[in-house]
């Protein structure tokens, strides 16, 4: 072994975070740096070293073999020391000590110069003086100094203070290099009482476990970024409530006052960030935006505060002409040429203020009209026509035009001695009456144009009457200008009387009466449809919905999607919502029957098409009810949000391959999927596809494999698709390629998405490696992925072995994960019912009517009809549909009944859900109650009379906006205990 003899040669001194425990002592971290010189002395173990300050131990360290350095943390004074260095041996004995190693240790001050932190800014400006001597310039607050400028020729500084919750005198003085300091000058008072949005203290309650002895301390101290903020002498309090100004970054300890008058240690630290984002705590900040910074006078412009942030309570405009406004919106028009500032003040509720402003540049017109010159064109929409007093219109002139643009200025008349300005604005009519409001337009060379909407304001309907309930149907609710509407509102009803009139506003200033009217929209824009009826007794109400009018060659994505079950038999597929020029891709179909088969389409329109099953020529055409998806798309080129490319199209397919080229070329080769949508020829055919790439794909009409002759021309429609997975207007979707495996067996396709539930699944070949006829065939469709086959027919021979081939699909589903929209109106969750009749003398009959339980729903005016489509609500009860013949006197036959539906009998289609609810309840108070309801938006569901039960399951109808379930306990005496809480469930 070896015996130390040690040297201690360099001592580094390193200043750490300071806790103060007197005047004097503090901590330090000192380094130390050492060489060894060794001689062999036996059984010595080195254990540790010993650093000695004069002859007291301060420090102990084990170090590593090899290692000559070593870190020690200890308190001291300052002053001048000899340290020794020492080795300690596992024999616990200890070495000589070193030679004395002198050293100073001094505490470096750390803080910061008076006037460079603080939670508030003081701008302080001041006149030179004429003498020459002055070198700076002191200011205090109460006798503090908070700052100084050392630079003589200053006029201004900016000090960082805290505030005190008391008065605060602010001084300042001059020091000359001949006569010193001067006396304080008074500049500043500042009185919290005055400035209350300077001083906002907030109570913070401090806690926290001490498990010393409480006889041997005298209190608590707490400290906020190092500075006391309060203290207690209670040495047995464990919590303490202080007044606090919260700064951006707050770091909080807490030490116990020892009887020495020495402070322990904090044993942890608090730090608080002030949370800048959340809503209640946002910085007050004022955010101006304008339509436009400059134009021509007379000059129109809308300015928005909605961008500003933090807890406002006010907003105030000032133009910058002597006008001023209130509101988080408004508008203003400026008359005259010149340079005006706009600013814009949001103040909270404790008078803290905030501007922001922008200048806005008003020039003269730059020239006047010439006789070239084309007026403007004023348009006019209004989110209503018709309304019962009071009732507030948005008029919205945004959709005007003019070729010597800009519009300078949109001036509204609204018939009853009002007026406002703007683009945009408000009204609310107070009266009854018949008012027609005027826009009128002035273009930048003063050239003007006018147009005017009638408003119809009724009085409130008598109180002991039941309102009616206004409901309408448009058809089609979207297309081309020009566009041409149908309306209907057979589906209002009047629980106890009758509808005695329908009153139309169409948003662009057309109005119209009937229960079935029709209407051109000439101008793009979206414009918004108000149906009022009104009862037998002059009861009123109104329903609106939107109609959007497209420029002529603009399209809007728009699809729909759906699954079907046919047989053999041609059936009447009806869209949801009518197309203007749709495609339609269907299968491939499930196999509840082997038999090969193909799918057909025919008579595709813009309100549905035909379907049916088609075995091949050589079977007998009879196959059993098969069920498959469908997609339905409005024909042309889209860009998704997720930049995936999409397009739908049409071309015409014959029995030999054809180049068919893409309307755009993708990143991506896309998927392919195609759809015969004609039956010009009846011998059975599909379609196959090869040799797909990113601008085209080849495409041929395929017969049974022992036809000779080439099938008829067909009109086919596709889709292509780029491959990947997102969300397309609100509902998630994967497309997709498989590799060139799927043959006669079947194939297991996993999905790549999660979706919640079963998706819609249409799929296709999209290689053609087998040449004999063939279509895809599908079993187990499922959240997580289907199995799919290719099926040949057996025309030639009953061998079905097939090349194995690429398979490209879509599948369409439910989002994975929950999202915030717009529950749908009652409109949105109307579903179609088409009913077909019999009728044989028709001489006598005008039309036919149909009934929801007893309640007018729709009707027909066409004698021959004998198919119909309406548009209902599904209800949460029994639905009876019937039917009478309208005669030319207006007398009807009686009720034929068409269809009787139950919830219960189709769960699925009217949102019936077995339901499990839970809940907890006293077992004590057993005895006082005699069961639990269950409550869906405070109607009873369902109940149980064991007043132990804590679980039932319920059928539970669904409603499509919004569900609040709640559990009450019954009482003996039939009283329903208090809700304790309830669960919003929104589908």
């Amino acid at each position: 072994m070896k015996g130390i003899v040690l040297a201690l040669c360099v001592v580094n001194i390193c200043l750490l975070a300071i806790v103060p425990v007197n005047a004097t002592v503090n901590e330090h971290e000192i380094q130390v740096d050492f060489t060894i010189n060794t001689q062999e002395v036996s059984e010595k173990t080195v254990s540790t070293y010993r650093l000695y300050k004069e002859n007291e131990l301060v420090c102990e360290a084990e170090v590593p073999v090899g290692t000559q350095t070593f870190n020690c943390t200890f308190y001291t004074e300052d002053g001048t020391f000899n340290f020794y260095l020492a080795a300690y041996y596992t024999d616990e004995t200890e070495s000589l000590h070193s030679a004395p190693f002198p050293f100073t240790i001094t505490t470096t001050d750390t803080s910061l110069k008076p006037g460079t932190e603080g939670s508030l800014d003081l701008t302080f400006s001041w006149e030179t003086t004429s003498g020459t001597d002055i070198v700076s310039y002191r200011f205090y607050m109460n006798d503090t100094n908070v700052c100084e400028s050392d630079n003589s020729s200053d006029t201004s500084i900016a000090c960082k203070i805290d505030p005190l919750n008391e008065v605060m005198q602010f001084s300042m003085s001059s020091v000359s290099s001949v006569d010193g300091e001067s006396a304080k000058s008074n500049i500043l008072v500042l009185d919290p009482a005055d400035y209350p949005q300077l001083f906002i203290k907030k109570s913070a309650t401090f806690s926290w476990d001490y498990n010393a002895d409480e006889t041997d301390i005298s209190g608590f101290q707490i400290y906020q970024n190092g500075n006391l903020i309060c203290e207690t002498s209670d040495s047995s309090a464990r919590q303490l409530s202080c007044l606090i100004n919260l700064s951006t970054s707050n770091s909080f300890k807490i030490t116990a006052m020892e009887n020495t008058g020495l402070e322990t240690t904090a044993s942890n630290v608090l730090i608080y960030n002030e949370d800048q984002t959340s809503t209640g705590s946002e910085t007050l900040k004022a955010v101006l935006t304008t339509s436009s910074l400059n134009g021509v006078a007379p000059l129109t412009l809308t300015f928005d505060g909605t961008g500003s942030t933090g807890d406002i309570s006010t907003y105030t405009w000032d133009f910058g002409d002597g006008d001023t406004a209130s509101g988080t919106t408004t508008s203003h028009v400026y008359a005259y040429p010149g340079s005006y500032t706009t600013t814009l003040t949001v103040a909270d509720a404790g008078g803290l203020t905030h501007q922001d402003s922008a200048v806005i540049t008003v020039t003269e017109a730059s020239s006047t009209p010439s006789d070239t010159d084309v007026p403007p064109e004023a348009v006019i929409s209004s989110s209503s026509a018709i309304g019962e007093a009071p009732l507030t219109v948005q008029f919205d002139g945004s959709g005007s035009t003019a070729t010597q643009t800009p519009i300078s200025l949109y001036t509204w008349e609204f018939g009853d001695s009002s007026s406002a300005t703007g683009s945009t604005v408000n009204h609310t009519f107070t009266a009854a009456g018949t008012y027609q409001t005027t826009l009128t337009i002035t273009d930048s060379v003063g050239l003007t144009d006018q147009t005017s909407t009638p408003v119809l304001i009724t009085d409130p309907p008598d109180s002991d009457n039941q309102v009616p309930i206004a409901a309408m149907t448009i058809q089609p609710e979207s297309g081309q200008a020009p566009l041409n509407v149908t309306f209907n509102g057979s589906g209002s009803s009047d629980s106890d009387g009758s509808i005695s009139d329908y009153q139309w506003g169409f948003g662009d200033g057309s109005t119209a009466t009937g229960i079935s009217v029709q209407h051109t929209f000439v101008n793009v824009a979206d414009y918004t449809i108000t149906l009022q009826v009104t009862d037998n007794q002059g009861a009123q109400t109104s329903t609106s919905k939107t109609v959007s009018v497209l420029a002529p060659g603009e399209i809007q994505l728009y699809f729909e999607l759906g699954e079907v079950q046919v047989d053999n038999n041609w059936a009447q597929v009806s869209f949801d919502k009518d197309f203007i020029d749709p495609v339609v891709i269907a299968g491939p179909p499930l196999t509840s029957d082997s038999d090969p088969v193909t799918i057909r389409i025919r008579n595709v329109t813009a309100t549905g098409f035909e379907v049916r099953l088609q075995e091949w020529d050589y079977q007998d055409d009879t196959h059993s009810t098969e069920t498959f998806s469908f997609i339905a798309i409005e024909k042309g080129v889209y860009t998704l949000e997720d930049g995936r490319k999409v397009e739908a199209a049409s071309f015409n397919g014959s029995s030999s391959f054809k180049k068919i080229s893409l309307q755009q070329t993708y990143s991506k080769i896309p998927v392919i999927l195609t759809q015969i949508v004609t039956a010009n020829e009846a011998n059975a055919v599909t379609g196959r596809v090869q040799n797909v790439v990113q601008d085209a794909f080849e495409f041929k009409l395929q017969e049974q494999e022992t036809t000779k002759a080439t099938h008829g021309a067909e009109t086919v429609g596709y889709l292509a698709w780029e491959p990947g997975k997102g969300e397309i207007l609100g509902v998630a979707y994967e497309t997709g390629v498989t590799t060139q495996s799927i043959n006669q067996d079947w194939f297991n396709l996993t999905f790549q998405t999660n979706f919640p539930e079963t998706p819609l699944f249409i799929a296709e070949m999209q290689t053609s490696a087998g040449g004999d006829t063939a279509v895809l065939r599908l079993q187990s469709p499922l959240n997580t992925g289907v199995q799919v086959k290719v099926e040949e027919e057996q025309s030639k021979d009953s061998e079905t072995k097939h090349v194995a081939e690429a398979v490209g699909y879509l599948a369409v589903g439910s989002t994975t994960g929950s999202t915030t929209t717009a529950p749908p109106s009652l409109e949105d969750q109307d579903k179609r019912f088409t009913f077909t009749w019999e009728y044989s003398v028709t001489s006598n009959v005008s039309g036919f009517r149909f009934y929801l339980n007893d309640s007018l729903l729709c009707e027909s005016t066409n004698p021959d009809d004998r198919l119909f489509s309406c548009n209902a609500a599904l209800l949460n009860n029994t639905m009876t549909f019937t039917m009478t013949a309208v005669f030319f006197d207006g007398s009807e036959s009686a009720p034929s009944t068409l269809l009787s539906i139950s919830p219960f009998d189709f769960p699925d289609l009217f949102g019936i859900r077995l339901v499990t609810f839970t809940w907890e309840f006293d077992s004590s108070q057993e005895s006082l109650i005699s069961g639990f309801q269950i409550f869906n938006n405070d109607t009873l569901i369902c109940e149980t009379t064991n007043t132990q039960n804590r679980q039932i399951v319920c059928e539970t109808p669904i409603n499509q906006n919004s569900n609040n379930f709640s559990i009450k306990a019954v009482e003996l005496s039939g009283t329903k205990t208090n809700l304790s809480n309830t669960l919003l469930y929104n589908p």
